[in-house]
């Protein structure tokens, strides 16, 4: 009957050593891959840190580009609205013009029959 899981795979104590010495090999190489893994998931998620940030950054100037254009219609749109009251203006200040020249002309012709 196997005493120690060594001697159930037929293991001898001698072999001990060198199991340990394959073990802690193992153990080391497996250490490395994680290592590298890590860096590599380090190095990735930098690299996709950057490039999330020139995205923000061109979504940010587009947004600023489209709030300027978006500013720019309005302004036009004010200066288009300015002319057109300009036009209301000029076309009441006709009618007064000739409301007190039709004025002038009655009130000529009431003095001077």
């Amino acid at each position: 009957m196997a005493d120690t899981p060594q001697r159930a795979r037929g293991l001898t104590l001698s072999d001990g050593v060198a199991l340990r010495e394959y073990l802690e090999a193992k153990m080391d190489a497996q250490r490395c891959l994680i290592d590298a893994r890590i860096t590599a998931v380090e190095r990735a998620t930098d690299l996709a840190d950057k490039v999330l940030e020139e995205r923000l950054t061109g979504i940010n100037s587009r947004s600023e580009m489209n709030r300027l254009a978006i500013d720019d219609l309005k302004s036009f749109r004010d200066k288009l609205d300015g002319k057109a009251d300009q036009k209301t203006v000029n076309v009441s200040l006709f009618f007064a013009v000739a409301g007190f020249i039709i004025g002038l002309v009655g009130l000529g012709l009431k003095l001077w029959p």
